[in-house]
């Protein structure tokens, strides 16, 4: 059998390179440049999302700072309405309702009656949500101003997730602007009367004594 031994021609040496150095930037392209850029875009991406996490923590961190500063100064700074005359019970439900209707549910639970000497004191304790900081302030406010002497303590409040909408400002131009979730309160109070007017019920405790319930 006779061998055949052709060299090859400068032609195709040139499309031998050509055609390896096409598989070389190949087997680059897919298995390490690909993955690569990927890689960046997923940590590009992923730094933008943290950026946002810590924006939207930040915004409510200070709205929450905010909220406390306000109700620490309301729990400070009570005035001292008139004491109504006992049994003022369904007047005071009736108030708590009204102020209320601004949250978006809550619930009242009245627990104990106290006397002390002339001195009624009706507990309760309140939790209600709001669509917002400045709302459920307004509602402690209102709580705190009303006609019945009111003294508020032990407030608690939660704050939904921040989340963050874009919206148009004036110049026309796209923003992304911090908007907080609901928000949830709890707080004890006490609503004070007087036995001077009043009149003596059933649900009114001995001097010294407290009925719960």
């Amino acid at each position: 059998m006779n061998k055949m031994n052709r060299a090859m021609n400068t032609g195709e040496k040139i499309l031998m390179i050509i055609f390896a150095l096409l598989v070389i930037g190949g087997v680059y392209y897919y298995f390490v440049y690909s993955p690569v850029q990927k890689d960046l875009v997923n940590q590009r991406s992923r730094r933008e999302e943290l950026s946002v996490e810590l924006r939207n923590l930040q915004a409510q961190v200070k709205d929450m700072r905010d909220m406390k500063t306000e109700l620490e100064e309301l729990e400070g700074a009570q005035d001292s309405p008139r004491m109504e005359s006992y049994n003022n019970s369904r007047a005071e439900i009736g108030l708590l309702n009204d102020i209320l209707t601004a949250s978006e549910e809550y619930t009242i639970d009245f627990s104990s009656v106290s006397r002390d000497g002339n001195q009624i004191r009706r507990s309760f304790s309140l939790r209600f949500t709001t669509d917002s900081f400045d709302t459920a302030e307004q509602i402690i406010k209102s709580l705190r101003d009303s006609r019945c002497r009111c003294l508020i303590d032990d407030v608690s409040y939660k704050a939904a997730t921040v989340k963050v909408v874009k919206q148009t400002n004036e110049d026309g131009e796209e923003e992304e602007v911090n908007e907080v979730g609901t928000v949830s309160v709890s707080l004890i109070a006490t609503f004070y009367e007087t036995m001077v007017g009043g009149t003596e019920d059933a649900g009114l405790p001995e001097d010294g004594k407290t009925i719960r319930g």
